[in-house]
């Protein structure tokens, strides 16, 4: 596998991972919206980006743990959060 693949598979493992918009990762990481899907068109990135872009994916991913975040469930109707204290009782 050469560079390139194996930081396209980086990418692809870490957009997984974490659940983030692959448009996301290109705009925190080099503002470029598009990076991702250039990526996967077969862009072959400088090693200066590369070092970037492992750098945030490291970063991001020490600061907020390994997993996805859990997504929030909306209520059911009539549901009510048990947790928030009654107003006007």
């Amino acid at each position: 596998m050469g560079i390139d693949q194996s930081f396209r598979t980086r990418v692809e493992a870490f957009l997984a991972i974490t659940g983030m918009a692959h448009t996301r990762l290109g705009i925190l990481a080099l503002e470029d919206p598009r990076f991702v899907e250039t990526l996967r068109k077969g862009r072959s990135p400088s090693g200066k980006t590369i070092d970037i872009v492992d750098a945030f994916m490291r970063g991001y991913t020490a600061k907020r743990g390994q997993g996805p975040r859990p997504r929030r469930t909306p209520k059911a109707a009539g549901e009510s959060d048990a947790a928030a204290p009654a107003v006007g009782r």
